[in-house]
């Protein structure tokens, strides 16, 4: 269990420090500047349907990856995609490599919010599915590609997401308290404390 979880982070953390794969930008279509729909809150995940050339998935949204990933599955798959190329991905120096692609998408669509030629990492190795522990199917992660151009706001109790295009990216907000944040990164991180009961 242990092992799983350490192969996930290092690829987060591959997927966020790999500079040759570009950003893919979405876009709203005419007329349309923000969106409110509901996501599903899974183990205090938020979970996102998407469509990738039109098939129906479902994705966690991670703003800490910055590269979208998708796991090799029944509905989609490496032969889904016209463009790719291989990368063998090294975890640790006592497991082998792991095959992944660097594929694109025809179209990548969130609710109105669409994507054109989204370049996504495929990864190949079955054993790397988050659904037998989520409890639902899980087909991907989705991050930094969609907050990068957007202000977001995710209200977990009404399990509702709104995204705005806006140029000015704070959102004004009565109840919301000011946290100072550093960078590390391109992370976000937030001094706290901890107050625990005996």
């Amino acid at each position: 269990m242990k092992q799983y979880f350490r192969i996930i982070l290092f690829i987060f953390y591959f997927c966020c420090s790999f500079s040759l794969f570009a950003q893919s930008s979405f876009y709203f279509p005419e007329g349309v500047k923000k969106r409110t729909f509901s996501f599903k809150l899974i183990n205090n995940l938020i979970v996102l349907p998407v469509q990738i050339n039109g098939v129906a998935l479902n994705f966690l949204l991670d703003s800490g990856v910055n590269k979208t990933i998708l796991f090799n599955n029944d509905l989609i798959s490496i032969h889904d995609f016209e463009s790719r190329e291989i990368i063998n991905i090294r975890v640790f120096s006592n497991v082998a490599f792991i095959r992944a692609f660097r594929v694109e998408a025809d179209f990548f669509k969130i609710d109105r919010l669409t994507s054109v030629n989204h370049e996504i990492l495929l990864l190949e190795d079955e054993n790397l599915k988050f659904s037998k522990r989520m409890g639902t199917q899980i087909d991907g992660i989705l991050g930094a590609s969609l907050f990068k151009n957007f202000k977001i706001s995710i209200n977990y109790i009404s399990k509702r997401i709104r995204i705005e295009y806006s140029n000015d990216k704070t959102i004004s907000c009565r109840k919301c308290s000011i946290l100072p944040i550093r960078f590390k990164n391109k992370k976000p991180l937030v001094s706290g404390f901890i107050t625990q009961d005996n």
